[in-house]
This record gives structure tokens, sequence and C-alpha cells, in this order.
């Protein structure tokens, strides 16, 4: 069926466009609601969002033929929706006046940096040792005693360097999130 509604929206059959859109459109906002907190309108406006890049993504060629099974392109809208909703939360957060990953990949030791750096990367440790394990210790690793991937996957009992990549990035998420608001009170961010 998916297939079938993909060549009609490329031929340009605006009809098979909107059985698709009122198809997925309760479960989305559904969804939407639960777990991102949004309201119906808002969930309804990113559903709209979702569906015309999915348009688009049919028209330009990037989606010509469903490959997953008919259960999973809720999924796939869903996805679209999640990408829209974090690029405009991203957007939406002020600039940070410091970036943690310059400082914590720095290869200058504490001492060498200005005294407000210096009290930055201070906080910044504070706060990895806080930070609940795996991301206390895999930060520790990689930022300050400068491991490579392969070794902390090997440390941490990872799969792979690949792995230790993806999981030091949503670690370095939830450090941001963590310490925006100390730096907020301490005048560091941009109002």
């Amino acid at each position: 069926m998916i297939d079938y509604w993909i060549k009609r929206i490329a031929a340009g059959d605006l009809s098979a466009f909107e059985q698709v859109y009122e198809t997925y459109k309760g479960p989305f906002i559904r969804l939407f609601r639960a777990n991102q907190g949004l309201c119906t309108a808002d969930a309804l406006d990113l559903y709209t969002d979702a569906c015309t890049a999915l348009f688009n993504n049919i028209h330009t060629g990037r989606l010509t033929e469903w490959k997953h099974g008919g259960g999973e392109f809720q999924t796939y809208i869903n996805k679209i929706g999640l990408n829209i909703l974090f690029n405009k939360r991203r957007k939406q957060q002020p600039p940070l006046v410091y970036d943690t990953d310059k400082i914590l990949n720095s290869k200058e030791l504490e001492d060498e940096y200005d005294e407000e750096r210096g009290a930055m990367l201070k906080l910044i440790r504070t706060d990895v040792d806080q930070m609940p394990y795996p991301c206390n210790k895999l930060l520790n690793l990689t930022s300050f005693e400068k491991k490579s991937y392969q070794e902390v996957a090997v440390i941490m009992h990872y799969a792979s360097a690949e792995t230790v990549g993806t999981q030091r990035s949503r670690c370095f998420k939830k450090l941001r999130d963590f310490v925006k608001k100390q730096f907020k009170d301490l005048g560091y961010l941009y109002e």
C-alpha cells in the first residue's frame, strides 16, 4: 500500500497525499503531545511540516519505494517530525559564550588557561564527575585522560570506537544541559 501511495504522490495525485496525511495524523499528534509536550495545535503544525517534507522527499526522488514493511511508515514520518522539532528548538536556544567541546578537547593544562577559562574548566570537571555512569567515566577518559575512542571501547566494553563516539555525543548533550543553568547564573550566557 505504501509503495502505491508513493507512486501516486510522485505522479502528482494529491488525493493519495491526502490519504497518507489523514492516515497518520492522529497517531503523530498523540505521540508528540505525550512525548514532546506539544499542544494539539503545535503538534498539528509540526505534522503538516513533516508531511510537507515527506511530499518533497517523494517529489525529489529521495523516497521512491518503501522497503521497510507497512508498519514502519509512521516511524519515518515521526522521525521527520522529530528532526524538524529539534532544529526549531536548537534555533530557539540562546548561544553559549563558551564552547564545551573546545574547552574539554584542549591539550593545554588547566593552569595555562586564563582565570575565566580555568574557572569554567573546573566547573565542567566537577559537573562531569557528578554525572551518572557511563557518561562520567566516558567523558573523563576521552576529555581529560585523552584516551582514543578505541582505547575507551576496550576499557568500557563497547562494541566499537563508533559506539564510543555516539555515546560521547549523547553525554556531551547531557553535560551541556547540566551546566547551562550554572553558567547562566554566572553570566556566561548571552541574554
